[in-house]
């Protein structure tokens, strides 16, 4: 679209300092737009790392752009989503006048018209009734919205309400793209997902997130390109690319709970509501339907006794291979409630066909997709139940424990053992892919991206590793203690008895030594819930009101308070490690807990443990870590003038000869192994 090479956009006095007042050329971010546009010219992958601060998206925007092809650009995180499209891309679309741009959810992000229309309705009749007060709170602020014409003008948006739907509220004004009625439905004209779609389909970049890129994908190889949710764009952009094969894993997966069956029988309650006055005459009808909502109710109780069982059956274990619970009984139990669920698919299509002459077409069509509902639930159970086929991919089913606020309930779960070969059949073979990543690399070289390759099958291309422009060795402190067997979680004398105890204690006492010496807020980061609250449990006085913990609010409130406080301690698990951005000394200190090695009984890591043979430590294990800990590292410092210390309180950083390469694979902090060595920092780089 330029004769201009994509460095001059970039220079001093080019396209972008004249926009942006104050702006400052960054030599990383010149390097990866450069390595972009190479790539692009060569029709060859990219795979990049650009550390924080680099301006990675920019980078890619305009590189793409200038190149007059069509894009799509995928993001892990809904935050980054909006942050692309209603942010960078309005400065990238002043610099290229005339592109055009969009930003696409799955369907059930949007407002469901019909479904809204329906509540509504039994609202009117005086039958719409919610399990909780809070759902009802939610539901009159949801017609609110709608009301004052807020709801058109995001296009039907949920995430830009200002108040977040329960799930039982949410399910009911929603719908998925197979429960959809499409062009019948009677709001067809003014649906927001198909308003979204169908300005996604003429727009030259589209802004989606990676669930959504990977089901088109599927899609399209399922229906010989016959559908698509996606335009068929020819490159796409794979920011946050170290989660693709993790989300890739779920996406190619199927994932089984009790809830799956209480919500057809939800459905099936809700659409035959509306029926009763309707069919008053026909008897014949009001006993078919009487006989499929009995048969909707004993399946989902034999479906939800068969799962209590599995959960009874993993004891006190967070998961199990599902052959490790899975006796005789159960599995002929399993296999009895697979009969019953495809019998009911069956019963549900024949009383759709029945219902066709004597109700509405959009009514008839409704019995259908629910009946289409089913039979994909029994589908996914027979997949869960059958043995692996020679000619596929191998498989991994669990069953795993997922703590609720009343109870506890059982996943059962399918997932492949391994994506790359999927991927380079639907991603890297049939369109040009551009991985993105804060974290990505392992190391410098020519192997730095061998781990990432392995996992998701992609082969050759341009790579770039470009470091944080940060001043870490100035601004930044790493202190890791120097006892390392004191701090050694792995040692059997710390996973017991008085010895844990101790180990446990130590730590504490030496996070409360770290924040008594911070200036600002601290990130507390933690490999489990079982520490987490055990550190919150002993800080909660002491930090008079200013201790913030995961689960008692949304994650984004969480950390807006956090932000807004300046001096509080917030307290997190995984959810924390990566995406909290909050610069300044709002946060000046992260603490890691231990090294984030993944869990030794989750089925699908041991799966792949034994599938990579003796070398699964150095080729799996360390690379997983790394990449966790650089994600976690980089909360600290977001500006050029941030300053502040990560204190990893895991001995074997000292004491193992693995220690050394994660060290070294992290920014180059300056290394420190006394409380006091951070107190004289802060002291001298962030004075009272």
């Amino acid at each position: 679209m330029s004769d201009d090479t994509i460095a001059t956009w970039f220079a001093p006095h080019g396209p972008i300092a004249r926009l942006l007042p104050g702006y400052e050329t960054r030599p990383g971010q010149i390097d990866l737009a450069e390595g972009l546009t190479e790539a692009l010219a060569l029709h060859q992958p990219f795979l990049g790392e650009a550390g924080p601060g680099i301006g990675k998206s920019i980078a890619y925007l305009l590189a793409v752009l200038r190149s007059g092809q069509r894009a799509v650009v995928a993001t892990h995180t809904k935050a980054l989503q909006d942050q692309l499209y209603h942010k960078d891309l309005p400065l990238v679309e002043r610099l290229i006048p005339g592109i055009s741009t969009a930003l696409l959810k799955g369907r059930q992000n949007y407002l469901c018209l019909l479904e809204f229309d329906r509540l509504q309705d039994e609202a009117d009749q005086g039958v719409l009734s919610f399990a909780t007060r809070d759902t009802g709170t939610a539901y009159q602020r949801l017609k609110a919205w709608v009301a004052s014409g807020e709801a058109e003008a995001a296009t039907g948006d949920l995430g830009a309400l200002d108040v977040t739907l329960p799930d039982d509220l949410r399910r009911q004004v929603t719908v998925d793209s197979r429960d959809c009625l499409g062009r019948t439905c009677g709001f067809f004209e003014r649906c927001y997902s198909q308003q979204a779609k169908a300005k996604a389909q003429e727009a030259d970049l589209v802004v989606v997130n990676h669930a959504l890129l990977l089901f088109d994908l599927v899609l399209g190889e399922q229906t010989a390109g016959g559908a698509s949710l996606l335009p068929p764009a020819p490159v796409l952009v794979i920011d946050e690319a170290h989660h693709l094969p993790d989300v890739a894993t779920e996406v190619f997966g199927a994932e089984l709970t009790g809830g799956r069956w209480r919500a057809i029988e939800s459905r099936l309650d809700r659409l035959e509501k509306p029926l009763l006055l309707t069919l008053a005459q026909a008897p014949a009808l009001l006993r078919q339907l009487d006989t499929a909502r009995t048969a909707a109710g004993e399946v989902r109780a034999q479906a939800e006794a068969w799962l209590e069982t599995l959960l009874e059956a993993l004891g006190k274990a967070p998961a199990k291979a599902l052959e490790a619970v899975l006796d005789d009984a159960g599995r002929t139990d399993g296999q009895a409630v697979l009969a019953a669920t495809e019998a009911l698919a069956d019963t549900i299509v024949a009383l759709s066909k029945a219902l066709a002459p004597a109700t509405s077409e959009e009514a008839a069509l409704r019995w259908q997709k629910l009946g289409g509902q089913i039979d994909r639930l029994a589908t996914a159970l027979a997949w869960a139940l059958s043995p692996d086929d020679p000619d596929d991919l191998p498989l991994v089913r669990s069953v795993e424990r997922q703590d609720g606020r009343r109870a506890a309930r059982a996943v059962l779960r399918v997932r492949p053992l391994r994506v790359d070969q999927t991927l380079r059949r639907l991603l890297w073979t049939p369109r040009q892919g551009l991985a993105v990543s804060a974290t990505l690399a392992v190391g410098t070289g020519p192997t730095a991206f061998d781990y990432w390759r392995g996992r998701v099958g992609v082969e050759g291309g341009v790579t770039r590793v470009i470091p944080s422009p940060f001043p870490f060795r100035t601004h930044a402190r790493l202190y890791v203690p120097a006892d390392g067997a004191a701090f050694d979680p792995s040692l059997p004398a710390h996973q017991a008895g008085d010895g844990q105890e101790a180990y446990r204690s130590r730590l504490l006492a030496t996070i409360e030594d770290l924040l008594a010496v911070r200036r600002g807020g601290a990130l507390c980061l933690f490999t489990s819930y079982a520490m987490l609250r055990y550190v919150h449990e002993r800080l909660q006085d002491a930090q008079n009101g200013r201790l913030l913990q995961q689960g008692e609010a949304p994650p984004a409130a969480l950390i807006r308070r956090f932000k807004a406080d300046g001096h509080a301690v917030l307290l997190g698990t995984r959810t924390f490690w990566e995406g909290v951005d909050v610069p300044g000394d709002a946060l000046s200190l992260v603490i890691i807990d231990r090294l984030p090695f993944a869990v030794p009984d989750d089925p699908l890591w041991a799966a792949r443990v034994r599938a990579a043979g003796d070398r699964w430590f150095q080729d799996l294990a360390l690379p997983q870590t790394l990449m966790t800990l650089k994600q976690a590292f980089g909360r600290l410092l977001r500006r050029m003038d941030d300053r502040g210390v990560c204190a990893i309180l895991d001995g074997r950083l000292r004491s193992k000869s693995y220690g050394r390469t994660l060290v070294q694979g992290l920014p180059p902090a300056t290394l420190v192994d006394s409380v006091a060595d951070v107190a004289a920092f802060f002291q001298e780089a962030m004075p009272p």
